[in-house]
């Protein structure tokens, strides 16, 4: 969110924290978005060796396995964007909200989810 619009619109509202305060509270928060992305994919590269390594799966059944996520939103596309259910009445919300908009009910979640 763009937090000049944010105080235009909410007058008194919280500062965001400066960029070298967040920088010391988050490491890798002054990082690149291409700086962030080697750093993710050299974690997915040393989780995927240690479960390789420790229950012996393979290569084919990681790419199994990302072939199917990908396939739950419907579309072979690389990319996971399957909807979140509610957990009473079944209907896609959206991961914005804690509560179905429909009937109140509690949106499941997983770690995952929060980046929605």
């Amino acid at each position: 969110m763009d937090w000049n619009i944010f105080e235009q619109t909410q007058p008194g509202a919280a500062k965001p924290p400066s960029d070298e305060r967040m920088a010391r509270q988050i490491p890798g928060a002054g990082d690149t978005m291409e700086e962030r992305h080697l750093r993710l994919a050299l974690v997915c590269r040393a989780v995927w060796e240690l479960c390789s390594a420790q229950l012996g799966l393979t290569e084919d059944q990681l790419l199994e396995k990302i072939a199917e996520i990908d396939l739950r939103d419907g579309r072979a596309d690389g990319v996971d964007k399957a909807p979140l259910t509610c957990s009473q009445c079944q209907r896609p919300v959206s991961g914005r909200h804690a509560k179905c908009m429909y009937c109140g009910g509690d949106i499941p979640r997983t770690g995952f989810d929060m980046a929605r």
